[in-house]
């Protein structure tokens, strides 16, 4: 009796447990090869990643760039819903690492997102730029 009331609590105590751990997508691989395209963003070519949390910011890394300077400026766009998409920032050498907040938090979780990115207008020649981005906190 004592047995079956301790299996059955620790089957209750595992099943509360694991509702209570959250799913994330895996982050996607991105890569870009860019020259001046003025201040248009170029989407990369990419699976999407889905958005799955509220109130989250995204997740855009880098593992390396030779771009000059301030770098690639990039962000996360859904193209389906009315163009939601995150605010923009620079990414280099420097700035590997950065979650930037989505312009209408709102409404921005189950929707796909893409990464786009563009160089300083500034600059001339082709350069790269590679890493991972989640449209979750990562």
């Amino acid at each position: 009796m004592k047995l079956r009331k301790l299996l059955s609590g620790i089957l209750c105590l595992m099943l509360v447990v694991s509702l209570s751990v959250p799913v994330f997508a895996a982050d996607v691989s991105y890569s870009f090869s860019l020259s001046n395209t003025g201040t248009g963003f170029n989407q990369a070519i990419t699976e999407p990643n889905w958005k799955e949390l509220p109130n989250d910011p995204g997740t855009i890394k880098s593992t390396g760039t030779n771009a000059p300077g301030w770098g690639f400026y990039m962000r996360l766009k859904n193209y389906d819903f009315n163009n939601m998409e995150t605010y923009s920032y620079w990414y280099n050498n420097s700035n590997m690492v950065r979650h930037p907040a989505y312009v209408d938090q709102a409404h921005s979780d189950q929707k796909n997102y893409f990464i786009e990115g563009r160089i300083d207008n500034d600059y001339y020649g082709t350069y790269q730029i590679r890493g991972t981005f989640n449209s979750d906190y990562t």
